[in-house]
């Protein structure tokens, strides 16, 4: 299991696996505008990730996601966001159904995004007000609950 992620010198290591991964920001952003958030490793023995950098959507921020193979190299990256606001992506979680769901602000609006394993959009819930989504988990019964700052809170 993945503990942890840093950044040295533009360079994010994956501590707490037996051999470490290092997936160097420049491979995955030409900006250097791009904020790892999450970092998780998949089912497949992959990792997905999901960041925040200066985006081709309307030149704002958007939230990154990206599939990487067990050593690291990209399998797919794909930017989410709006044209007209900055989009955040805080953390990223695989689902069940081996697809990916994350969390994030975007259009001010705090924000869950379903994803499957190529990065498809199946929806995207948000609330009214501004909040930042922060962390999420899937439930038992199949649904998610999501966490966020000013108490922002909601279930799906």
């Amino acid at each position: 299991n993945v503990v942890g992620c840093i950044n040295i010198s533009n360079t994010y290591t994956v501590t707490g696996v037996t051999t470490p991964i290092y997936f160097q920001r420049k491979i995955y952003s030409p900006s250097t505008s791009f904020n790892l958030s999450s970092i998780q490793q998949n089912s497949d023995g992959g990792y997905i990730i999901c960041g925040t950098d200066q985006g081709t959507i309307g030149g704002y921020y958007d939230m990154v996601v990206m599939k990487t193979n067990g050593n690291g190299n990209i399998i797919w990256s794909l930017n989410y966001g709006t044209t007209g606001d900055e989009d955040r992506c805080s953390s990223i979680k695989e689902t069940k159904d081996k697809g990916f769901v994350f969390v994030g602000v975007a259009e001010g609006f705090f924000t869950v995004t379903k994803i499957d394993s190529a990065g498809n959009i199946q929806w995207v819930r948000q609330n009214q007000g501004y909040a930042r989504g922060i962390d999420i988990v899937e439930t038992m019964d199949n649904g998610y609950v999501a966490m966020g700052i000013d108490g922002a809170s909601f279930s799906l």
